[in-house]
């Protein structure tokens, strides 16, 4: 706790998006001067709230560098009334959008192609770990099988966007996991006591 980092602006998109900065930094986090908040276009807007945090962040960030230090300003909290968790039709809109979004501010850097392939790879990371938190609330917290198809419909046109290759295999392999995981505990609940 207390520790102090300083990312100069031209190495922080890479760090950002490679998780050296913290797992996931949210604008309500920092405090960006106003120049640079203006500069930067201020919060993107592409049709969806998804994703805008990390994009405005690390676009101030490149903009002209970031310090972090390690101190609990607060908290987050995950609720029902959390659209991430309950509308998927916003991640494909997300996810493209917020890639277009990046690859036009960023185009014009010196390691675009970089930062086009760690990009690739975080989307891809961020995607998987939300549309297993979305699958758990969707079908055991508040089932909804409705909405439950709408995000396996919408998964699937995400798996074939050019910059997601290989997602799909890290989504299932993940899945897998998860269920393997569910029943191996369901399995120890059906141990016999040997009190």
């Amino acid at each position: 706790a207390g520790a102090v980092r300083t990312f100069p602006a031209i190495d922080f998109p890479a760090a950002f998006f490679k998780g050296e900065v913290f797992p996931y930094i949210l604008w309500s986090t920092g405090v960006v001067r106003r120049e640079i908040a203006v500069h930067i276009g201020g919060m993107p807007d592409y049709g969806s709230p998804l994703l805008t945090d990390f994009v405005y962040v690390l676009l101030a960030g490149a903009d002209s560098g970031c310090v972090t230090i390690n101190t609990i300003l607060g908290c987050q909290s995950i609720h029902g009334r959390n659209s991430g968790l309950t509308d998927p039709h916003d991640i494909e809109v997300a996810v493209k959008g917020s890639h277009e979004y990046l690859s036009r501010k960023l185009n014009d850097r010196q390691d675009r192609l970089l930062l086009e392939e760690l990009m690739g790879q975080f989307l891809a990371t961020y995607i998987i770990n939300h549309t297993i938190a979305m699958r758990r609330y969707l079908k055991t917290v508040r089932p909804n099988p409705v909405e439950y198809q709408a995000m396996n419909v919408a998964l699937g046109k995400i798996f074939r966007l050019k910059f997601m290759r290989g997602i799909r295999v890290r989504y299932y392999r993940t899945i897998f996991k998860d269920l393997l995981r569910e029943k191996l505990k369901f399995l120890r609940s059906l141990k016999p006591s040997t009190k």
